[in-house]
C-alpha cells in the first residue's frame, strides 16, 4: 500500500469542473490518498506528455480512451492501472418508477 501510504500525489485533469476532476477527486478519496493535490490546466493528449515528464503523478482515462491512445504504454508496461470504473452495457431501470 505504498500508493495510500505517499503523501502528495498529483493528479492531473482539465479543469477544475471537468468531469475528469471529480473522478480524480472521488477516486482520491475512495482509494484513500493522503493530501492528493489536483493539478489542472492541461488537455487529455497534454496529460499524457505531463505524465512522461513527471509534472504529475497520475490521471483519470476512460477505459477505451486508454486502449486506443495509451496501447503501445499498456503494452510495454509503461504504467500502471490502479482502478477502473465500469458503466454497465444495459441501462439499469428496475428501480427508477418506484424512485419517481
Amino acid at each position: 500500500m505504498r500508493l495510500r501510504s505517499a503523501s502528495g500525489i498529483r493528479i492531473g485533469a482539465q479543469t477544475v469542473g471537468h468531469s475528469n476532476y471529480f473522478v480524480g477527486r472521488l477516486f482520491a478519496l475512495l482509494i484513500g490518498f493522503k493530501d492528493p493535490k489536483m493539478v489542472v490546466g492541461y488537455s487529455g493528449n497534454e496529460l499524457d506528455l505531463a505524465l512522461m515528464r513527471g509534472e504529475i503523478d497520475g490521471r483519470i482515462n476512460n477505459p477505451d480512451t486508454l486502449t486506443i491512445r495509451n496501447a503501445e504504454w499498456l503494452a510495454k508496461g509503461m504504467i500502471d492501472i490502479h482502478a477502473i470504473m465500469e458503466v454497465p452495457r444495459e441501462p439499469q431501470t428496475s428501480g427508477l418508477r418506484s424512485f419517481a
